[in-house]
């Protein structure tokens, strides 16, 4: 059997190293939809029915990595971001056609008609009459001083105990209907697609912590699995199952680690020691050793330079996609008010992932950055599509958490 590395992944036969560059549910998709032309992100996003934000940024990137596809940046107000296939990629697309032309064969297998290329656009009657079609809410809807009004300080920090290692707050008993029906659904399909590999489950957030509220709370897990082999595109369509079944979650996240790998990542085992509650199957967090807070709590801190170069590389992809800036703007200003707690979570010994008590630690050691803090938090809290609003705030608050992780924690910034 044929055997080698690649990027440092071990491959057994060609065709596994194939399907990792193009395989998938998207990437596929993605290549055939540029075959005709240059498109832009959002042209992509409507056209390929059901992906999601942050699922076609990351198989963009990956294509681009494997050189499938080129991505051009004009520099223009705004700025315009084009992807295209390559040259590699044209050599793909005989292999996506055949596959295309095998699937109209065994549908029509089944009695089904299929017109391979429509003349048509079928037309499509609106559900209300052209004039009265409602326009979405201005990306100023909230002015700051509004929001300022908004932002309650809910949360509150993990207890310390004799030993100031962090408690778990979680517990069985917190996990109450409806959000155990969720839960419940979640394990059976982990079970269904796992099997015998499947070796525990776990629960976190707002649902184990009994303080999940409808319409605002996701059902947050992680699966441990024996094997560093499993299939991950079944969630896609679960997804959609749970948000139709249960309409009171914002959703489900589904998340799956090899064994080995668990035990190799630190941010993991704290993930795990301090945060997870064990609902299914073998619970590891008792092989773990106590975490402090400080040092053995940073998740964010070492790679935050990381994760701010990449919304700024990313933000001219968004520029006409208000729905995806305002996801992308939450999840880096979440980042950037937890990290204002790891940079002083060892100082102060307290550690929380509740936002409101993030930024007041923080400000309470960094008074004159408190007021940018805070407008961080408020944009986590009431996210924007207004790109410079988003960028100031990175060049400025951003930039300066850089440089003090650096003079503070030179050692744990991770370089590459």
């Amino acid at each position: 059997m044929l055997s080698f590395t690649h990027k440092n992944k071990v491959y057994h036969n060609l065709i596994g190293f194939t399907l990792d560059q193009i395989g998938g549910r998207w990437k596929m998709l993605i290549l055939w939809q540029l075959k005709e032309g240059v498109l832009r992100y959002g042209e992509l996003k409507t056209n390929l029915i059901g992906i999601t934000h942050k699922m076609l940024t990351q198989q963009l990137r990956e294509l681009e990595e494997n050189g499938f596809i080129s991505r051009t940046v004009y520099a223009i107000v705004p700025p315009k971001v084009e992807y295209n296939l390559t040259d590699k990629a044209y050599k793909v697309m005989p292999v996506i056609e055949a596959i295309e032309n095998l699937g109209i064969e065994l549908i029509q297998n089944e009695g089904i008609v299929v017109d391979k290329a429509p003349t048509e656009t079928p037309e499509i009657t609106p559900l209300l009459p052209k004039e009265k079609t409602l326009q979405p809410p201005k990306a100023s809807v909230f002015p700051h001083e509004t929001i300022s009004q908004m932002i309650v300080p809910i949360g509150k920090l993990f207890e310390i105990d004799v030993d100031g290692c962090i408690v778990n707050p979680t517990q069985k008993a917190y996990i109450v209907a409806p959000w155990a029906d969720v839960l419940d659904d979640t394990i059976a399909a982990y079970r269904q697609h796992y099997g015998e590999h499947l070796k525990a489950v776990y629960v976190r957030g707002s649902v184990a912590k009994g303080q999940a509220i409808p319409n605002m709370s996701d059902v947050d897990t992680l699966a441990v699995l024996d094997t560093d082999k499993f299939d991950r595109e079944w969630r896609e369509t679960f997804y959609d199952e749970i948000q139709q079944k249960y309409p009171f979650t914002t959703g489900v996240e589904i998340f799956t680690i090899s064994l080995n790998t668990l035990f190799d990542q630190p941010n993991m085992r704290f993930l795990l020691k301090t945060q997870c509650l064990c609902v299914w199957g073998e619970d590891y967090t008792s092989l773990l050793p106590a975490y402090r807070p400080g040092r053995d709590a940073f998740a964010h801190l070492p790679i935050l330079h990381k994760d701010i170069n990449l919304v700024k590389q990313e933000i001219p992809d968004f520029m006409q996609d208000p729905a995806g800036m305002k996801e992308l703007c939450g999840w880096i200003m979440r980042r950037i008010v937890r990290t204002g707690l790891e940079l002083i979570g060892e100082d102060a010994r307290v550690f929380t992932r509740d936002l409101y008590p993030c930024y007041e630690h923080f400000a309470r050691y960094y008074p004159a950055r408190a007021a940018e803090m805070y407008r961080a938090l408020e944009l986590a809290v009431f996210p924007t599509s207004d790109a410079k609003v988003i960028s100031d705030l990175l060049n400025d608050l951003g930039i300066w958490l850089c440089s003090e992780i650096a003079r503070k924690y030179p050692d744990v910034v991770v370089r590459s």
